[in-house]
Parts: C-alpha cells; sequence; structure tokens
C-alpha cells in the first residue's frame, strides 16, 4: 500500500542509491552466510562418518550453485523469458 498518495510504480531511478545498495548488501550477506552454514554442516557430516548425508548436502549446493548460474544468465539476456 502507497504511504502518502506516492505512485505504486515507483521509478528505478529514483530510488536513492544507498536503499539499492542496502538490498544488495542484504542479499549478498544472506548468501555467504548460507554458504557458511553449508561448510560448517559438510564437515561436521563429514567428521561424523555420514557420507549419505554428506553426499547429499553436496548434491544439494551443486543445484542451488547451477540454479544460481542459470538465474545470472536470464538477468543479463536480451530478451524476456517467455517459456517459464
Amino acid at each position: 500500500m502507497a504511504v502518502g498518495g506516492a505512485a505504486a510504480n515507483h521509478a528505478l531511478e529514483k530510488t536513492p542509491t544507498w536503499a539499492l545498495a542496502t538490498v544488495c548488501f542484504v542479499f549478498i550477506f544472506l548468501g555467504l552466510v548460507i554458504e557458511h552454514l553449508f561448510h560448517i554442516a559438510s564437515r561436521w557430516l563429514r567428521d561424523g562418518r555420514k557420507t549419505a548425508l554428506n553426499e547429499a548436502l553436496e548434491k544439494l549446493k551443486g543445484g542451488l550453485r547451477g540454479r544460481a548460474a542459470n538465474a545470472d544468465g536470464h538477468a543479463n539476456a536480451d530478451q524476456p523469458l517467455t517459456h517459464y
């Protein structure tokens, strides 16, 4: 809901730089925290000799990395995505 009658489709060009930087920082920070938690879990599973769970975690990490790389490729595409 818009506050003070502001337009709902606020242009990106009129958004303050600090706001965009803050949102980017939060996303990057959360990604790094999640990556670190995966690393800690992987080390704990490896030390506990839980090989099946460790392999499942590695597959999960690989799948997430693949999706991230795929999203980066789509973000830079010149044409809109219509097949989703």
